[in-house]
């Protein structure tokens, strides 16, 4: 299930959650954990996006996963690039994890100016990294001959029905056990 994380909508902020995972072993399963969670004010909009489930063809699944598994190392890459980032600026991983929860919570007067000056210029450099990695994101779907549209949908379908997701994950195991038995 390591690869669940990865079927969000690529090009949604999906490194800044893998930044905050860093260090963890368990974190792609957590996060796909998280990923499969949805707010409640979702479930009706995922309801009625269900019937696209029925139109994803066997040859779209294996190619989505062909895709995901070229993405997973740019993907790994970039989130190696966003850690050194952090480091490099003095600040510890952790720490930039709590200042970015406790600003999507409102409230960072547990910290230093001094720390939040530092998070936001820590921000600007992720920021910078996350829109070349989404370039290089679209690049490769659109390369693979999907639009990132039906790709997206393909995800959001793969999150709702745990059918697909069981499919997707034989596709996985398959494709995995193929690469290593080449190696």
């Amino acid at each position: 299930m390591k690869s669940l994380r990865f079927w969000i909508a690529p090009l949604a902020l999906f490194i800044f959650v893998g930044c905050q995972e860093s260090g963890k072993d368990s974190a792609q399963e957590g996060d796909a954990t998280q990923d499969m969670q949805q707010a409640p004010e979702m479930d009706d909009l995922q309801m009625e996006q269900s019937p696209q489930a029925s139109n994803i063809s066997e040859e779209e699944l294996e190619k989505f996963v062909d895709i995901d598994m070229q993405l997973q190392p740019m993907q790994q890459q970039a989130q190696q690039e966003m850690i050194a980032k952090v480091e490099e600026k003095g600040m510890a991983v952790e720490k930039f994890q709590e200042i970015a929860q406790s600003q999507q919570q409102g409230d960072s007067t547990a910290f230093s100016s001094e720390e939040l000056q530092n998070f936001n210029e820590i921000n600007e450099d992720l920021s910078e990294i996350d829109s070349q990695l989404r370039e290089e994101v679209q690049t490769k779907i659109e390369e693979e001959g999907v639009s990132i549209e039906r790709y997206q949908e393909i995800a959001m379908a793969v999150n709702q029905d745990p059918s697909l997701q069981q499919k997707l994950q034989e596709i996985y195991q398959r494709k995995a056990g193929e690469q290593n038995s080449m190696n």
